[in-house]
């Protein structure tokens, strides 16, 4: 690792072990933008460890995830790392919740134009509307706490409002949980009235272990 301009360039085998440890705002690996056969050698190095190099234009981050191909070998399906043993039942089905409100306003179209700030969501809001899901706000604030920890989202000073964290749209496969929320909510979320919240939440409930077991395939 060297100085350069007033960055730091890391070497493939540095980068690798970032993004195998935490998300990596673009800015601080800007080589990875620019150089092709960088970029190149440190996504072959994280594929030959059972990682995938995932380039997120939501977050501005950089991450690393397991790849598909080792997301389905024996070690993560019935042995000593069942996806199971990741996020509760609750995490789970607060990640998916919290995904929808944060991430989906800026990756579906018809709601990124309807967008006038960066999406937010305050405790009482997942509280209120989704406390047959999540249990009782105790229980949503020790969820909510794991996931501000992992970096999945990230708390706005002094209020209870939180906004989304690299990891919330890089260690999720936001195409693959878009098009299983589409086929539930999508069109609600989009339509939203106060008459629609109802099977709004009981979509979200038909989700929730499809979308949360989504997430424990990329991340688990």
């Amino acid at each position: 690792m060297f100085n350069l301009n007033q960055w730091m360039d890391y070497s493939p085998e540095e980068v690798c072990a970032m993004l195998t440890i935490k998300a990596c705002p673009k800015h601080l690996i800007p080589r990875l933008e620019f150089d092709d056969t960088f970029r190149t050698d440190v996504t072959n190095r994280l594929r030959e460890v059972g990682y995938e190099f995932v380039d997120d234009p939501i977050s501005q981050h950089f991450d690393a995830r397991l790849s598909q191909d080792i997301r389905h070998l024996e070690p993560f399906t019935e042995g000593p790392f069942p996806p199971n043993e990741g996020q509760s039942v609750v995490g789970k089905a607060l990640l998916v919740i919290l995904w929808c409100n944060l991430i989906l306003p800026k990756y579906d179209h018809s709601l990124k134009k309807q967008m006038d700030e960066d999406p937010h969501v305050t405790e009482e809001q997942l509280f209120e509307n989704f406390k047959s899901q999540l249990g009782s706000m105790q229980n949503l604030r020790k969820n909510l706490t794991v996931l501000k920890q992992q970096g999945f989202i990230l708390g706005v000073r002094g209020t209870t409002s939180m906004i989304a964290g690299p990891r919330l749209s890089t260690a999720v496969d936001n195409s693959k949980l878009y098009e299983q929320v589409r086929k539930h909510v999508i069109d609600l979320l989009i339509n939203e009235t106060d008459a629609l919240k109802e099977e709004t939440s009981l979509a979200f409930t038909e989700i929730t272990k499809e979308g949360g077991d989504t997430y424990e395939e990329n991340y688990g």
